[in-house]
């Protein structure tokens, strides 16, 4: 699990496996409605997965995140809101 930056969030944000090699799995349980947007970034940066704005139900979800075809190496992911807001940060990694 991740610390949650933003307390009126009201999630739970995990993933795994992490490491991992081919797919992860991010898993978050919303209280409440949210539209949400995801993506993965590189160490220099670059968006290596996005899922653009899209509206979550108050549920748990599980967005799957390709890594087969991507280079061993640390990532970042970010969830924001519809706003841009960054709702929740980690770090994924590849082996």
């Amino acid at each position: 699990k991740v610390g949650i930056e933003n307390v009126a969030f009201n999630a739970e944000v995990s993933l795994f496996p992490n490491p991992t090699q081919s797919v992860a799995h991010l898993q978050l349980k919303l209280d409440n409605a949210r539209a949400l947007s995801i993506s993965v970034t590189d160490v220099n940066g670059r968006t290596v997965f996005t899922k653009p704005n899209m509206l979550y139900s108050a549920a748990k979800h599980t967005i799957d995140i390709p890594m087969h075809n991507l280079p061993q190496g640390n990532y970042l992911y970010r969830i924001d809101d519809a706003d841009g807001k960054l709702m929740a940060s980690g770090k994924l990694q590849k082996f």
